[in-house]
């Protein structure tokens, strides 16, 4: 039942049941269901994201990219090893629009993964997962109290003139 900062420009993880106040730019809907997850859009259509902290991309299901209107898109084949072993079924998918609240990602080459096993140990599909592409952009609070995620731009490094 612990709350989690992480601030990936200080390198900094702060853990505890009482976290202080932080501001947020975004604040997204905490859903606890063994795994953190926080809704979003891919195309318009509703989907459910695991927060993975420790993953690197922002990636969709099979089950969800198979429900996408592409056209004449093709699939770059992926080799993609993650901890359930080596899913033969990943690709690179060109095109794809995502959003989170105000968040908005146009045209995005997102990788897709078989998340099937994990959607049926939870009972519902999964929609994909955000990993370091995502978060790292953002001072991140996962606050179990409140059952909300926040996010606070990073201010980019000025330039020397």
């Amino acid at each position: 039942g612990m709350s989690v900062i992480i601030d990936y420009d200080r390198q900094q993880l702060i853990m505890g049941v009482d976290l202080p106040e932080e501001t947020a730019d975004v604040e997204l809907p905490l859903r606890m269901h063994r795994l953190a997850m926080v809704p979003g859009h891919v195309q318009g259509g509703a989907a459910s994201f695991i927060l993975d902290t420790g993953g690197q991309v922002i990636s969709i299901s099979t089950d969800t990219a198979s429900g996408l209107e592409r056209g004449e898109m093709r699939n770059i084949p992926l080799k993609v090893y993650g901890a359930s072993g080596w899913d033969r079924d990943a690709f690179l998918m060109p095109g794809v629009n995502l959003n989170f609240n105000k968040i908005e990602y146009k045209n995005l080459s997102v990788v897709v993964l078989n998340l099937r096993a994990p959607s049926v140990l939870l009972g519902f599909r999964l929609g994909g997962i955000v990993g370091y592409k995502f978060l790292s952009r953002y001072r991140v609070a996962i606050n179990l109290d409140k059952s909300i995620v926040q996010l606070q731009a990073r201010t980019p490094p000025r330039r020397a003139d």
